[in-house]
């Protein structure tokens, strides 16, 4: 019986998850689509040969260290130009578009998969964000969804699987991190303002009441770590669980920027997502007459690869036989399975690293980075999808003192020189192309200010700021 008779007859019938399926394979390719454009525009200062760190030195070194494709895979190994860098994030873009358009979505699917994991090697000090592994785990497990019909349980399942990992370990971390923040649900009164890019709503977000706050703080825990459970149970918990993951992940996009993560971990919901559902918005997928059992290989090597570091997370790693460890540790330049674990402590202080110019060794002026905050003026700003890796490396950089932090080191010296590839990953360059007499770095600690109208920030100078 089919489903329109089996519900004539009374008879509920099994929950189908074609149109979810079919709607992440496409929102994946979009979500590929956004990330190579986004760091195509910024990859010549980053990794270029004029860069912070160039592509042709990682590999060069990469190579010195007796290391080759299978320990660093990238096609950049062959082909390390600027040109070579920018035809990878087109290719994978192109490749993106495509998938989203429903146009051979497997094969489309697998180059993005390899286009993105050929920029690891190369621009390691500004990749390997949880994100950016997530990206290229999701796509190994949508290759097998990608299918006009049905697609196979199995297949189905190893996408849950990530979700799962993804939304329950990042609810683990957090609590066994320590943080006494997490513990007693008061994270949220930091976070808005200590984040890497607040966004426009954060301020308000911030001047909400504790309580609202500590309730907020609960209820996201009830998500990372209820929910994910409820994506093993058919029907309408399944469904809840997604939508409830897709409602965390709105409220972190609406309060901060995160690039593509926020998008992508909603694409990832969309196959638990059931026919029924979603059939008043999106037609039923036509079926297909290809074996949908052909890569299911990959579904379940993804599941047994990914079990790995959940069982690292929850258990220890310490607890793993050798040889698993082993095994994952060969398998860790590919992207094919990683730890997750989001904010396992919370920040509770915003340092802010400052580049200043002088043409005259006694007036001071800075550079202003486009999305950091720097003018106190300047409020925060909508970013996202956009991920600017120069912004956030600083962030990250402000967390120690810079004078260890290479990254700082690596600006600093880009900025003496008059660097314009490095400068147009600012804002504002005040000696307006021109090599300075000198630049300094400076740490100011910033929040947000709620007591004057015409001030988003206020800031304070650090002791150990100076040359």
């Amino acid at each position: 019986m089919n489903p329109e008779e089996l519900e004539r007859a009374g008879i509920r019938a099994p929950a189908t998850y074609a149109r979810g399926s079919w709607l992440f394979v496409r929102a994946l390719g979009a979500v590929h689509v956004l990330a190579f454009l986004s760091f195509d525009v910024q990859l010549e200062g980053l990794v270029g040969s004029q860069g912070l760190f160039p592509a042709a030195d990682a590999l060069a070194l990469a190579e010195a260290q007796g290391l080759g494709f299978m320990d660093a895979p990238s096609v950049a190994w062959w082909a390390r130009s600027d040109l070579a860098l920018h035809a990878i994030c087109w290719i994978g873009a192109t490749a993106g578009a495509l998938a989203a358009l429903g146009r051979f979505p497997r094969v489309m699917l697998a180059t993005c998969w390899a286009a993105y994991l050929s920029l690891f090697p190369v621009a390691d000090r500004f990749f390997g964000y949880q994100w950016d592994t997530l990206l290229c785990e999701a796509t190994l497990v949508a290759i097998p969804l990608a299918t006009r019909g049905a697609p196979h349980r199995i297949a189905r399942y190893a996408a849950l699987f990530l979700l799962f990992r993804l939304m329950f370990a990042s609810g683990v971390v957090k609590l066994s991190s320590g943080d006494p923040t997490w513990r007693d649900l008061s994270a949220l009164q930091w976070h808005f303002w200590t984040q890497p890019l607040p966004g426009p709503l954060s301020p308000a977000a911030d001047a909400l009441p504790s309580s609202l706050l500590t309730l907020m703080c609960a209820a996201m825990f009830a998500i990372e770590l209820a929910a994910p459970w409820l994506f093993f149970v058919p029907g309408r918990a399944r469904r809840g669980g997604a939508l409830a993951t897709i409602a965390l992940q709105v409220g972190i996009a609406l309060t901060g920027n995160y690039g593509f993560f926020n998008l992508l971990t909603v694409a990832l919901a969309l196959p638990l997502l059931d026919d029924a559902f979603l059939s008043r918005w999106l037609e039923a997928p036509s079926s297909s007459d290809c074996p949908r059992s052909a890569v299911l290989g990959l579904s379940v090597a993804t599941m047994i690869f990914g079990a790995i570091p959940l069982w690292g997370t929850l258990a220890g790693w310490r607890s793993l036989p050798e040889p698993v460890t082993l095994t994952y540790a060969a398998l860790q330049p590919w992207q094919v399975a990683n730890p997750y674990g989001l904010f396992a402590v919370m920040t509770r202080d915003r340092v802010e690293i400052v580049f200043e110019a002088t043409a005259d060794g006694e007036t001071w002026h800075p550079y202003v980075l486009p999305f950091e905050p720097g003018p106190l003026t300047r409020g925060p700003m909508q970013v996202a999808p956009h991920m600017p890796r120069l912004d956030w490396g600083l962030w990250f950089a402000a967390l120690g003192h810079p004078a260890h932090e290479p990254l700082v080191e690596a600006v600093q010296e880009a900025l003496e020189e008059a660097n314009p590839s490095v400068l147009s990953l600012f804002s504002f360059d005040p000696m307006h192309g021109n090599r300075p007499y000198g630049v300094r770095v400076q740490r100011y600690r910033y929040g947000f200010d709620h007591s004057r109208p015409e001030y988003w920030w206020h800031r304070a100078p650090l002791p150990d700021s100076g040359d």
